[in-house]
């Protein structure tokens, strides 16, 4: 026990953004699609496209997610103890469209694997998440698909709109007899109306 008293380590988390921007018309809700990830690990950023099937009933759907997290978790003990990180993740979403018809604006979450360092890893099912202002959302540990952790209503009239800050909350536990190092993983977020 005495070796592992003194060896530390340093836990990052790269956030990775994702939003959704959709654009419809009177005849169909999904001719065109854009998400953009921002990672915003040591100030850099990457700007990727991938595929989102637009699920938006309204015209002219919009959507806007932006994180702020203070996501380096420090240096931790591999003592087996779960640590809390309240409020390390504020996100602000907003979204509107014309008659949106009963769509939802839906936040998810998801991270990209393990915490790695080299060949070393702490399980991703050490890492949990909860909070972003919904109440009945238990504390859950990451996984690599997406997992819905808040849903807006956009309204039934001519024109619904959402726009709200949530924060998430994190929870990890490192083993003991984990060998000290920087582990590193990738948390997404991700905004779809749908």
């Amino acid at each position: 026990m005495g070796e592992f008293q003194n060896t530390f380590f340093i836990l990052f988390i790269v956030v990775i953004i994702g939003s959704g921007l959709f654009f419809g018309s009177l005849t169909t809700s999904n001719s065109a699609n854009d998400t953009n990830l921002t990672n915003n690990s040591s100030n850099k950023t990457n700007n990727t496209t991938s595929g989102v099937t637009p699920m938006a009933s309204g015209i002219l759907p919009s959507v806007s997610l932006t994180v702020t997290s203070n996501v380096n978790l420090g240096v931790k003990l591999p003592d087996g103890l779960e640590s809390s990180y309240p409020s390390v993740s504020r996100v602000d979403v907003s979204a509107w469209e014309l008659f949106p018809g009963g769509d939802d604006l839906n936040l998810y979450v998801r991270a990209s694997g393990n915490f790695i360092s080299g060949a070393n890893n702490i399980p991703l099912s050490n890492f949990k998440y909860n909070g972003f202002s919904n109440s009945a959302l238990a504390k859950t540990s990451f996984t690599t698909t997406n997992t819905r952790v808040k849903s807006w209503p956009m309204g039934s009239g001519f024109i619904g709109s959402v726009d709200d800050t949530v924060y998430g909350n994190y929870y990890l536990t490192v083993p003991m007899g984990t060998t000290g190092g920087t582990y590193t993983t990738t948390v997404y977020y991700t905004a779809i109306l749908e």
